[in-house]
């Protein structure tokens, strides 16, 4: 059984949402050779995204990209080298500036769940929660699932 998690999207929520733009205007000038390059550019934008896969039976796991949303491109690494899980805040965001001096600010607050080995900058995040209660249940599944102990947030 192989478990699949999306992490985040490649080029963030402003590349996915040019993606779409991109896509529309393809398709509405889809007659000529630009529309579908437009099309294929504004695919690959909109839909790609990044992820980890986790196949037990195999002791082994993958980071990944999955371009167009459909092929999922990585190297697939030893599990037993990663020892414990752990659940961590992430804030992301990012502010927009426009031409009349106005900000507009989107911050998101989730939390990712992070296999570690022994030396903690060598993390490796296999699922993202929106809510704390949410990442503490998904941690304890994947805790048993995997066999590896929870340590304490570092």
């Amino acid at each position: 059984m192989v478990i699949n998690n999306r992490i985040n999207q490649t080029f963030g929520s402003a590349g996915s949402f040019s993606g779409y733009i991109l896509l529309v205007v393809g398709l509405v000038t889809i007659t000529s050779w630009v529309g579908i390059i437009l099309v294929l550019i504004g695919l690959f934008f909109a839909l790609s995204f990044t992820g980890t896969s986790i196949d037990k039976p195999n002791n082994r796991f993958r980071q990944y990209t999955q371009l167009f949303g459909l092929f999922k491109v990585g190297d697939w690494e030893e599990l037993s080298v990663y020892k414990n899980l752990t659940v961590m805040k992430n804030d992301s965001g990012f502010r927009v500036f426009s031409q009349g001096n106005r900000t507009v600010e989107s911050k998101q607050n989730n939390y990712l769940i992070y296999m570690l080995k022994e030396d903690i900058r060598n993390n490796i995040p296999i699922k993202k929660c929106k809510t704390f209660n949410i990442a503490i249940s998904e941690l304890e599944k994947l805790s048993k699932e995997l066999k590896m102990p929870v340590v304490e947030e570092v």
